[in-house]
């Protein structure tokens, strides 16, 4: 290929070229039904053009051909790969070709070509050629320059077929391919090939009997079905990320030179179910990873059910950076790569660029630009995840019948301990099948001579926050529904009087802990303020995302969303309802409970009434006529009874 001017004149475009298109680099992918696909080189686009559009687009400067493929570039792609065989037949038509050439200056007559070509046969000991066969030899030689590839002929080359369908009945295929095979039911070629046939008996039935079309035969439809573009097929069929999956290509990524030159961050639902401290499932928790490309050491983690967001990779930005939590490998990031959304990227850059650090943010569900975070967490699983009881497994179908739910058992700080040992004492010091040596060994050797630097634990409480005005009232502060105090907020609220030009301070919180926020000094923007909770008992370890799902909730049930004790009874509630969404899960909890219920009565009233009361294998309550004892309420209103299905009933929540 060879770069080539543009012309005024059409050009027709070859499958294999080259172009400049809105200023990306495009090749041509193929050439159907006067529409030309482009797919990009440097760039994850695919571009359908018409013919019609090609050359206004190239008058108009906005497509410029960079690689052509020239006519005798088909030489070069002949002579590729050639076989044995191939090769062989090469030789022999060029000794021919050079004998003519040699001895009768490239003619051939009849009687001296025929005793020439008689003995260069006996000299190679083989079959001699025809005279004509010869003669053509020789006009492919000079034709092409006297080039030898010229002489090279493939054996099996694909050729074109003669269209001998109808055009009508291709017409129809065409439509009936691009208006309902490529959709997003899926239907399966052999339906549509029915549908086709139908479509034609349709149309005979207003045609003469001479002028009756005939449906094509399967082979044909299928050759028609795999003809088509697969890129588009896939993409109406199965979506764009099924589409991106399976047509993704592209080079591969440069490794880092140093530690923390590169920097990779993720979060995952890990594949476990995690109980409270009475044993009840409460769902997956979110790992947060911050993971160095180098020497493929973890610096710093999350692990809580905080879900995905730019708050929770901060806290774990905050631990990789930190100087107190015991771990060796850690310090600011030259490059982090992250994935989110505009105000992912926002709130990260305001934590990242005090500590030097440059967020780079890549395509969300684009596993390739984060392969080696991805591959540790594959390892994770297989190696600390999947081998504690009540995992999940990686898939409905790797968990098969295990009940996950049911035989979980382990908390959040037991699961954070283990986790942290994992990593420091198992993953760090075994041999990385790439590098060839522990992670913290690469890292003890690579930072010999020029230790990262760290911070402490209060300083970076203080910086890694977000900023937002407030008015102080009252000696407090409020902020989402929620008011923090401190004895020197209502001499900093005196001191605002004096300013005019001043009637609010800023607030410093965390959205990963509502606990207490710090409130800047309006005379000294050095000196922070420590305002602590007016509710502790709802606030210490509340998260903002946990509190604004309580708010909508009490906010949806009509209630009064400021009510701490409300919102307390909400966020425990939605715990419980964590990660129970599938109809299968809710099954589980729902035998659960049955068994509890049950086993409570057979405690109270040792009713034995149509036998077992529960099935202990299923936790169902048998068909029979038992009926569930009236408990007598202990109100003053007479007849009244109490709902034993009452979450707010006294036996309800002893269970």
């Amino acid at each position: 290929m060879s770069a080539l001017p543009t012309t005024s004149e059409f050009r027709h475009p070859k499958v294999g070229e080259r172009y400049l298109y809105s200023g990306y680099e495009f090749e041509v992918l193929r050439i159907d039904q006067a529409i030309v696909t482009l797919r990009g080189v440097n760039v994850k686009r695919v571009s359908d053009i018409p013919l019609l559009r090609w050359q206004d687009l190239a008058d108009r400067g906005r497509l410029t051909i960079v690689a052509a493929i020239e006519p005798w570039n088909d030489l070069y792609a002949n002579a590729a790969n050639l076989t044995d065989k191939e090769a062989n037949a090469q030789k022999k038509r060029l000794a021919y070709v050079r004998a003519f050439e040699h001895e009768l200056c490239g003619r051939a007559p009849t009687e001296l070509g025929t005793l020439l070509i008689q003995r260069i046969a006996e000299e190679r000991a083989e079959k001699p050629p025809s005279l004509s066969r010869v003669r053509a030899w020789i006009r492919k030689y000079r034709e092409s320059g006297r080039n030898p590839l010229a002489l090279i002929t493939r054996e099996h080359r694909t050729r074109e077929r003669k269209p001998r369908m109808d055009g009508t009945v291709a017409a129809l295929m065409q439509s009936i391919l691009r208006s309902t095979y490529m959709d997003d039911r899926r239907p399966s070629a052999q339906a549509i090939y029915c549908m086709l046939c139908a479509e034609i008996e349709a149309e005979n039935l207003k045609r003469p009997p001479d002028t009756k079309l005939s449906p094509p035969s399967r082979a044909s439809f299928y050759r028609a079905v795999a003809s088509l573009d697969a890129y588009t097929s896939d993409l109406n069929r199965h979506g764009k990320q099924y589409a991106k999956r399976k047509h993704r290509h592209g080079g591969k990524i440069h490794p880092p030179t140093m530690v923390l030159e590169r920097v990779e961050s993720d979060s995952n639902y890990i594949d476990l179910i995690v109980v409270d401290e009475n044993g009840d499932p409460i769902g997956r928790p979110v790992l947060t990873i911050m993971l160095d490309i180098f020497s493929r050491c973890v610096l710093g983690w999350d692990l809580s059910f905080v879900p995905p967001c730019a708050a929770k990779t901060i806290r774990a930005y905050k631990d990789s950076v930190s100087s107190e939590n015991g771990r060796l490998p850690g310090g600011a990031a030259v490059e982090l790569i992250v994935d989110g959304g505009p105000e992912f990227k926002s709130d990260l850059f305001l934590v990242c660029e005090r500590f030097g650090t440059t967020v780079r943010i890549v395509a969300p569900r684009e596993p390739n630009e984060k392969p080696h975070i991805e591959r540790f967490f594959k390892t994770m699983n297989s190696m600390f995840i999947h081998l504690i009881h009540g995992t999940t497994r990686s898939s409905p179908q790797d968990r098969g019948d295990y009940q996950a739910v049911k035989q979980a058992w382990i908390q959040l700080d037991e699961l954070r301990e283990r986790f942290a040992s994992w990593v420091d004492n198992i993953y760090h010091r075994l041999n990385h099948s790439e590098l060839g040596l522990p992670p913290i060994v690469v890292w003890q050797k690579a930072t010999e001579l020029d230790i990262p630097t760290r911070y402490l634990n209060a300083g970076l409480d203080q910086i890694c926050r977000k900023s937002t005005e407030r008015s102080i009232t009252g000696g407090r502060v409020n902020l989402f529904n929620l008011s923090w105090t401190s004895p020197a907020l209502p001499d900093l609220a005196g001191r605002l009087a004096t300013h005019p030009e001043k009637d609010k301070v800023v607030v410093l919180y965390d959205e990963t802990d509502l606990s207490h926020v710090y409130v800047v000094d309006p005379d000294d923007a050095t000196r922070l303020v420590r305002a602590d909770p007016v509710d502790p008992r709802y606030q210490n370890g509340l998260t903002l995302a946990e509190h604004k799902a309580a708010s909508a909730a009490l906010k949806a049930a009509g209630k009064d969303a400021q009510n701490t004790k409300l919102l307390n009874e909400a966020r425990k509630k939605m715990w419980d309802e964590f990660d129970v969404k599938t109809a299968r899960a809710r099954k589980q909890f729902a035998r659960m409970r049955n068994e509890k219920v049950a086993e409570k009565l057979r405690q109270s009233t040792g009713a034995t009434q149509g036998g077992q009361l529960s099935n202990p294998q299923t936790g169902e309550l048998p068909e029979t006529d038992f009926a569930l004892p009236r408990l007598e309420s202990t109100s003053s209103q007479p007849g009244t009874e109490l709902d034993l299905w009452d979450e707010s009933s006294e036996i309800y929540q002893s269970l």
